[in-house]
């Protein structure tokens, strides 16, 4: 079900293509390559409000945001998102204000997070820092692959043992 649809469903979208909900859930679909073994990943989005402006094919959901996709969590204040033009799926994301993403080990924190959808990325900058195991990397940005590949950290200190 699109998005579009969803929200018709839940209020009445105003003439100008703009719509708000208040306490809102909302389930997407991700592309197959993003799910396991060829299967579409389901993406829940949990937030006090939720503007969607059908025109530029853009969201805003704010306050108390909960993004649960797989085995990866964020929580932020804001989360901006641009969807495909037929308003079904994420293309990007950006949080911001106190996000934290968790996923398995890893712990990621910052004041800022652009998630790149299809190459399963993500940008954390605002006093950026990021956990894993006995690893800990702070810096002026990193990014990182969420399925567990590469990281990249830019004016970086990382500190490597045991957990105080």
């Amino acid at each position: 079900m699109s998005i579009l649809l969803l929200l018709l469903a839940l209020c009445a979208t105003p003439p100008e293509g703009t719509a708000r909900v208040d306490d809102v859930q909302l389930d997407l679909w991700l592309p197959e390559e993003q799910g396991q073994q060829g299967q579409a990943a389901k993406m829940e989005i949990r937030s006090e409000r939720f503007d969607l402006d059908t025109r530029e094919g853009t969201g805003v959901f704010a306050g108390a945001v909960v993004v649960t996709f797989g085995s990866v969590v964020v929580t932020c204040d804001r989360l901006e998102v641009a969807f495909d033009q037929a308003l079904q799926t994420v293309r990007t994301a950006v949080a911001s204000g106190g996000v934290e993403i968790r996923q398995g080990d890893r712990l990621g924190r910052g004041e800022r997070a652009e998630f790149e959808v299809e190459p399963g990325t993500v940008l954390l900058s605002g006093e950026p820092y990021l956990e894993q195991g006995n690893v800990r990397l702070q810096g002026t940005t990193i990014r990182f692959d969420v399925g567990g590949g590469e990281v990249a950290c830019t004016g970086c200190r990382a500190v490597f043992g045991e957990r105080p």
